[in-house]
């Protein structure tokens, strides 16, 4: 997503907000649905990973202690701030960076504060849940509201024109790996890369046909089209 940041500055330098929204909402887009793939394969594939790279005892036993369940936490909470990574350089393009800094410092503060009490009641896994929800709160409530209400971005567009699609991309891959695994455990290596390929696939196709706009389409199908010269 950095490399939004000096399109936006460019666009917003020129009062083109027309411009910059149409940017953002495209990076969303973009971004969105790299975040939402890379989370939907480790959510799916990371038990099968783990278990052939370490080993049964690292994903197996009490919940709190498995590696597994510590993992999908971390990308839980990871997720909404992978894709409002956009919504972070719109304000670095546009020159807001006060509200960050104050989500920032609030976000630390809550995460040490859950992470300590959390963690002694549920061990490892608490300190992630302690991770999880102050990073929740902040990508899913805080920075979206100061989005809308700064740029004056109506919630429906701002959710089915940058999330929608990202999200309806990783959630058929999730579908997919989860049904490959359902039906052949990935218990080698050579059945896991057979897997992730083939879930990966079926992302790329997703993310073509409906992750992305028709314009967009357009656009990439032109430049890859398009004859090189000699």
């Amino acid at each position: 997503a950095f490399v939004f940041t000096p399109h936006f500055a460019r666009l917003h330098s020129k009062d083109d907000h027309i411009g910059l929204m149409r940017s953002f909402f495209s990076g969303m887009r973009i971004t969105g649905i790299a975040a939402a793939t890379l989370s939907a394969g480790i959510l799916v594939f990371g038990r099968s990973f783990l278990y052939l790279w370490v080993g049964t005892k690292y994903v197996s036993g009490p919940w709190a202690y498995r590696s597994d369940v510590i993992m999908a936490l971390l990308v839980i909470a990871k997720l909404p701030t992978w894709m409002q990574s956009i919504s972070w350089q719109l304000q670095y393009g546009t020159g807001r960076t006060r509200f960050l800094m104050w989500m920032s410092i609030c976000e630390a503060i809550a995460n040490i504060v859950l992470s300590i009490v959390l963690g002694r009641r549920y061990g490892p896994a608490g300190v992630a849940l302690g991770t999880l929800i102050p990073a929740m709160i902040s990508a899913i409530i805080a920075l979206p509201a100061y989005v809308l209400r700064t740029f004056h971005i109506r919630p429906l567009t701002y959710f089915g024109q940058g999330m929608c699609r990202a999200l309806g991309v990783g959630a058929g891959v999730a579908l997919t790996g989860q049904a490959l695994i359902s039906y052949r455990p990935a218990t080698s290596w050579a059945v896991f890369v057979s897997e992730v390929a083939l879930s990966a696939a079926v992302g790329l196709c997703l993310s073509i046909s409906i992750g992305i706009t028709g314009e967009e389409r357009s656009n990439l199908i032109s430049r890859f089209g398009r004859p090189r010269a000699a």
